[in-house]
């Protein structure tokens, strides 16, 4: 090849390297208002988790770099909307606020209510929790189906904790006859608590999975973000991630919980 269409070749190329490769020249540091007590998918002991790690990679693909700021589940919008931070995860558009930028959807979560056994209480839909005393996590008449929150918004015994550590004390303790929760979470903290859930414990898996997002105060780091998530995905690291987490071999080593 003549050294002048060489050099043109080369040229080329490294125009659609740059146009191709991410841009690291807007790249910031992102603040992330992110929920308290939620094990495994936040562990703010460790400033690490199965959905901090997603959040975190999906930046760092644009260069971004992330802080996460815990805070009470109910005050993760308003984090956002006060500009306290750049963005607020898990949510989605439930949340009713439309002033941010909410991503694609980076983690389903399933909800579950859980009893106890020696109660022998049947719940196979919704409706059956009409009747009985609920703890729920917060804001979770936002977060589920609305039929959820015509049913409890009738019941004087139904209540919202944002410590979900606590829903299991109370529900052992009976002072609460059903809690409603994560599945993943609520076998984190069974488990930490020393509960043999599987013999002590009813799930009832009556809601539909639910898929959140991280919502932005800027579009273009939304847009990073997506781009960022997307590449998880495509290679395979997204699976590799929520593995390292979930596995039954990583479990345990993971949210530091000891068996006997």
């Amino acid at each position: 090849m003549p050294e002048k269409d060489f050099m043109k070749f080369i040229g080329k190329w490294l125009i659609g390297l740059l146009i191709s490769a991410p841009s690291f020249s807007q790249a910031k540091e992102i603040r992330l208002a992110v929920g308290l007590a939620l094990p495994p998918y936040y562990l703010s002991d460790q400033q690490s988790g199965l959905e901090l790690e997603i959040i975190k990679e999906s930046l760092a693909y644009k260069g971004h770099t992330l802080t996460p700021v815990f805070v009470p589940f109910a005050r993760l919008i308003p984090s956002l909307a006060s500009g306290f931070v750049d963005a607020a995860a898990p949510v989605n558009e439930g949340s009713g606020y439309l002033a941010g930028f909410y991503s694609n959807s980076h983690i389903r979560y399933k909800n579950i209510a859980v009893t106890l056994k020696s109660s022998n209480i049947e719940i196979a839909n919704i409706a059956d929790l009409a009747g009985f005393s609920i703890v729920a996590f917060q804001n979770a008449t936002s977060y589920l189906e609305p039929h959820y929150g015509e049913v409890v918004q009738r019941n004087s015994r139904y209540s919202e904790k944002s410590r979900q550590d606590l829903q299991i004390r109370m529900l052992l303790s009976k002072r609460t006859d059903a809690i409603v929760l994560d599945e993943k979470i609520f076998k984190y903290f069974a488990i930490n608590q020393g509960v043999n859930y599987e013999a002590e414990m009813a799930l009832h898996p009556i809601f539909n999975s639910v898929d959140y997002k991280v919502i932005f105060s800027d579009a273009k780091l939304n847009q990073d973000f997506n781009a960022g998530l997307d590449h998880l995905k495509e290679t395979g690291r997204y699976q590799a991630i929520i593995d390292s987490y979930l596995a039954p071999d990583n479990w345990f080593k993971k949210v530091n919980v000891t068996i006997n």
